[in-house]
């Protein structure tokens, strides 16, 4: 199946994928779908194969893609990540401390196996930063937009420190930061994916 539903609008497409889904396991067949709509293929698929310059890049569930991805470019791909360089600062028994180049920021991800001083970027998808009260986050910043999209909102937030990018981030409405705001950023040490920089994007 090629783009099968590119054309319709989103409602339909939503009920279509849930019926294309139910059909293929009641038949038990095996179908190929392509799509460009990341989470159409997070929700149809057992497993994914994220393409990149016409071959493999991964090939895993869905889950395991969107959270645990190995590549920075399927990281980016699936869900638009924020990326922030930093440098491994120490190991603890269950996490691995990163200091952050441009804030300066100690950021916990979970455990990840690189040598203490590695150069890394640090990987979070917007939807699981969360904004704090500055002291609380690994890092600082001014809310610039901060746009109502029903159950959402998408704010973008610049963080302090010289050239330092901005972030994006996805939270619940009645929740989110309004614009000008002073925030932290902050996100649970699970969520947060580590890359070697030498594995570029």
């Amino acid at each position: 199946m090629d783009e099968s539903l590119g054309a319709l609008d989103k409602k339909l497409r939503d009920q279509l994928q849930v019926e294309i889904k139910a059909i293929q396991q009641e038949l038990g067949l095996t179908v190929i779908y392509v799509t460009h709509d990341q989470e159409e293929a997070l929700v149809l698929s057992d497993r994914i194969a994220a393409m990149r310059n016409g071959l493999i890049e991964e090939l895993d569930t869905p889950r395991e893609l969107f959270e645990r991805p190995r590549t920075p470019f399927v990281a980016d791909f699936l869900g638009a990540a924020n990326f922030l360089p930093g440098r491994i600062e120490q190991h603890t028994d269950e996490h691995t401390l990163v200091r952050l180049d441009r804030s300066g920021g100690l950021l916990k991800a979970r455990r990840h196996d690189l040598a203490s001083g590695a150069q890394v970027e640090v990987a979070v998808q917007p939807g699981r930063l969360r904004a704090c009260a500055p002291d609380d986050g690994f890092c600082t910043g001014t809310v610039e937009t901060a746009r109502y999209v029903g159950t959402l909102i998408r704010a973008s937030v610049r963080i302090d420190g010289g050239d330092a990018p901005l972030l994006r981030l996805e939270v619940p409405a009645g929740r989110g930061p309004v614009a000008d705001e002073r925030v932290g950023i902050t996100a649970d040490p699970d969520d947060v994916n580590l890359f070697p920089v030498e594995q570029g994007r």
